[in-house]
């Protein structure tokens, strides 16, 4: 994935747009009207290679000497805390990634998909 990355794929060209829509009252009109803005987009290459990205890292820093000492002790009382780190990050960008690619772009919408994880 990081080889298409560099290579410039033409994969790394498909962007998720994120808007933000509430409504607005108009007092000419004295309506509410649907307001639609957008916020941002994230590239979906870019997100899918983040989530891929964060389990190597939980994986390589196990190896680290002053936290391997702490998670093997923690595995030993049978608790592994980067299973929990790895999987509440990139359980939450699985889903966000999800819902993205069958349409939920709103931020009304995505932040329950991330908090509720």
């Amino acid at each position: 994935m990081y080889i298409l990355f560099i290579m410039n794929a033409p994969l790394a060209e498909y962007d998720m747009p994120v808007y933000y829509t509430t409504n607005a009252y108009d007092m000419t009109t004295k309506t509410f009207e649907y307001v639609l803005q957008q916020v941002t987009v994230v590239p979906l290459f870019i997100a899918a290679l983040v989530f891929m990205t964060v389990g190597v890292l939980m994986t390589c820093v196990v190896f680290l000497p002053f936290i391997n000492n702490w998670y093997f002790d923690a595995l030993e009382s049978g608790v592994n805390n980067f299973k929990w780190i790895d999987f509440t990050i990139s359980s939450v960008a699985m889903n966000v990634l999800v819902a993205a690619q069958f349409g939920v772009g709103d931020l009304n919408s995505l932040i329950p998909v991330v908090g509720l994880r």
